[in-house]
């Protein structure tokens, strides 16, 4: 496949931004395997690490990549094609000769149980790959790209959510007067899609949030990020919804929520005309921004949940239970026992995927209560299952404060028995208070 040079460097600088691990000059082996396994985690498509190498110019290539190759990366990167990327690239390069109305914001792929959060990007975007792409990750676990440049005087950029709830309308204040350029545009968060153009005499826009969660709001001049900020999209108490493009179908509290349990049953769905198979529907719950918020370094969260569908395709009943922080998560993926090797573990900062490590101790029966503990202390984040110590992963030097929960299931599930905790104080509960469980 022929290509053009700028749009391959365009299309290799925004997978850098996606991962956020610095200049590609400074990557090592190890990086290009991890890369690897990204994609193949996210798209189903393997790239070796050696055709990756080829493709950043880290060892001799004369003939021109393979189309499969080039969609794969752009799949990565949230690109149906790598023909749709250099479209939609040539189209925000462009001058924007009206003042542009913002689309409604497409939906984001839903995040997967084996994808990590973008650093000091946004989780609460959607949730399992298949199942999950991730809020959602597009997770990065290192710092900030290169090209994001400090936040100048020049170009101010602030943002204010119109309501409390979801969807939710953010108004975007910014000045670009100073920019000697047409090419400006404003990002919602770290996913190059949901990205808008803006004009130098223009001084607002707006844009839709469909999923909660914890974003940062980007202002791009000549594709830059020239300022960006962090931004909450709470929810109003608890939230249910059903993954579905472009629009979630929201669900009522009426029927979902009652003082002891959460849960959507399968007539609901159905009632919705939303088939159950061949692709099961993915069913999310959220509540972001209604407690205080507690450090990773002292907090004690237990929940129990239940997948309660396990018909054709949804045999694995895949489930991730989320704690939203601000900047990453802490992903913690159930299974059918024999579905484990799907899983992927997010811990703050460490991924930890099934098809390199054993999470067997995450394969569960899910005819009954499933137990899950989650505790974060200075030196450890711990994660029990039914009461056993499952998986122990380093804290991060740095501790980041949890703001939300979230929870999603392969067709359909329920939650009960929600706690959130310091060593000091109970924070947050729920449907009701969680039984005490022993380390």
């Amino acid at each position: 496949m022929k290509v053009d040079e700028s749009s391959l460097l365009q299309c290799r600088q925004a997978v850098e931004i996606k991962l956020g691990w610095g200049s590609s000059q400074h990557w090592t082996n190890v990086d290009f395997e991890t890369l690897s396994d990204r994609v193949f985690s996210e798209t189903g498509i393997s790239l070796s690490v050696s055709t990756l190498k080829r493709l950043w110019g880290k060892v001799p290539y004369t003939s021109s990549p393979q189309a499969a190759t080039l969609n794969a990366l752009a799949n990565f990167i949230g690109y149906p094609s790598f023909r749709d990327f250099e479209a939609a690239h040539r189209q925000v390069t462009q001058s924007v000769p009206t003042p542009a109305e913002p689309a409604a914001t497409p939906q984001p792929v839903a995040a997967p149980a084996n994808r990590s959060l973008p650093q000091r990007g946004a989780w609460g975007v959607g949730l399992l790959t298949g199942l999950f792409l991730s809020l959602l990750i597009a997770f990065s676990l290192r710092p900030d790209a290169p090209n994001s440049l400090p936040a100048s005087p020049t170009y101010a950029f602030s943002s204010r959510p119109v309501t409390k709830g979801i969807p939710n309308s953010v108004v975007f204040t910014f000045d670009v007067s100073q920019a000697q350029t047409d090419c400006l545009a404003v990002q919602q968060s770290w996913d190059t899609r949901l990205r808008f153009p803006i004009r130098r005499n223009q001084h607002q826009a707006t844009s839709i949030y469909y999923f909660p969660g914890f974003f940062q709001a980007k202002l791009l001049v000549d594709g830059r990020v020239v300022s960006e900020h962090d931004l909450l999209i709470p929810t109003s108490g608890w939230l249910a919804l059903i993954n579905q493009k472009p629009v979630p179908v929201y669900l009522p509290s009426q029927g979902v929520i009652s003082d002891s349990v959460m849960q959507v049953p399968l007539p609901i769905i159905q009632a919705h005309h939303i088939p159950l198979q061949p692709q099961p529907p993915q069913v999310h719950y959220y509540n972001v921004g209604n407690f205080d918020p507690v450090r990773t370094d002292d907090f004690d969260f237990t929940t129990q949940v239940r997948n309660e569908y396990s018909a054709g395709s949804a045999v694995c009943q895949l489930t991730q239970v989320a704690l939203i922080l601000e900047g990453s998560a802490i992903l913690i993926p159930l299974s059918s026992k024999g579905c484990v090797s799907e899983l992927m573990l997010l811990s703050i900062d460490r991924q930890v995927s099934g098809k390199k490590a054993d999470l067997s101790a995450f394969g569960v029966d899910f005819t009954k209560w499933v137990t899950i503990r989650c505790r974060g202390h200075k030196k450890h984040v711990q994660f029990y299952v039914n009461g056993q110590l499952a998986y122990q992963a380093p804290a991060p030097a740095k501790a980041s404060r949890l703001i939300g929960l979230g929870y999603a299931f392969q067709g359909t599930g329920a939650i009960r028995h929600v706690q959130l905790k310091t060593v000091d104080k109970l924070v947050y509960q729920a449907f009701p208070a969680a039984p005490t469980v022993n380390p």
